[in-house]
């Protein structure tokens, strides 16, 4: 973490929200104007969260996206360079150091009101990654990798192990105050930068740059179109409107029909909330490319 245009002179470790909170408050008092986190996608989801807790109507840091975790999707998603932390940190202190620090504005999801994200999804993306973290072995992109290799086969012919990841979510959708049909979702998704995962880029409306909105997406395809589809996925092209739909957004409603839990994912992370569930455009960070 360093002050504009000096060598930094702050650094924090946290084990949990609290301490988390304590260092956001420090960091604030400081002045401190970039804000360096090693981590993956999850970490840097529950800093930025409780920073802006903290900081209210404060603008917040610069942000340096040092990597780290077992998921850096959204680091991929903003272009910054691969490296191992330290690395990453050292580019951040040169850039510093000479007072020629490039960076890019991205903008920012807040889910239900308080949680800070760039990706956000409903349905298989959120079964996935369950299956992702309970496979028995430590999560690594390969695990990911392993896992879509045993998914794609198993879609073309309707296996169990398919029908898992990919059960269907029943959720009602508004987007900027319209409600969408149908209410049977093979996902919904939602993201700022244009990544969810593995190169996948189901975002393609987004840039680099702020553009003050969240792209959405809520296929309703099949389990074999879905497999069908992965190139398209991959190479950033629209699908077919028989496979969904995608919106840009501001701000998104979910709603369960009987009003029970919905499970969702988060920067990688996997939550479940009961009742409505809110996704807005939050507040556009810059953000360093080391």
């Amino acid at each position: 973490m360093c002050r504009r245009s000096e060598v930094p002179t702050l650094y924090a470790e946290s084990r949990d929200p609290e301490q988390l909170s304590e260092i956001a408050r420090e960091f604030r008092g400081e002045g401190v104007s970039t804000l360096a986190i090693s981590g993956g996608d999850g970490t840097g989801s529950m800093t930025l969260t409780e920073f802006a807790r903290v900081y209210g109507d404060q603008p917040l840091p610069t942000l340096a996206l040092l990597r780290g975790g077992t998921m850096n999707t959204v680091a991929n998603g903003l272009g910054i360079r691969r490296g191992a932390s330290p690395t990453l940190l050292q580019r951040v202190l040169d850039q510093g150091a000479r007072g020629e620090v490039t960076t890019v504005t991205a903008d920012t999801m807040v889910v239900d009101g308080a949680s800070h994200c760039f990706l956000f999804g409903v349905g298989t993306v959120h079964a996935f990654l369950r299956e992702y973290y309970d496979g028995g072995s430590p999560p690594t992109p390969l695990t990911a990798l392993a896992l879509l290799a045993k998914g794609i086969p198993s879609a073309m012919v309707g296996g169990e192990y398919a029908k898992r990841i990919t059960a269907r979510v029943s959720v009602e959708v508004s987007i900027d105050g319209e409600i969408l049909g149908p209410r049977d979702y093979f996902t919904v998704a939602a993201g700022t930068v244009d990544q969810i995962g593995l190169g996948f880029s189901p975002f393609h409306a987004n840039r680099a740059g702020s553009q003050r909105f969240f792209h959405v997406v809520g296929w309703t395809m099949s389990i074999p179109e879905f497999a069908m589809n992965l190139p398209k996925i991959w190479m950033k092209r629209r699908l077919a409107a028989r496979c969904g739909w995608d919106r840009r957004a501001t701000s998104m409603v979910l709603r369960a029909p009987d009003g029970g839990p919905i499970g969702y994912m988060m920067d990688g992370d996997l939550y479940s909330k009961d009742g409505a569930l809110t996704v807005e455009l939050g507040p556009a960070l810059d953000v360093m490319l080391p």
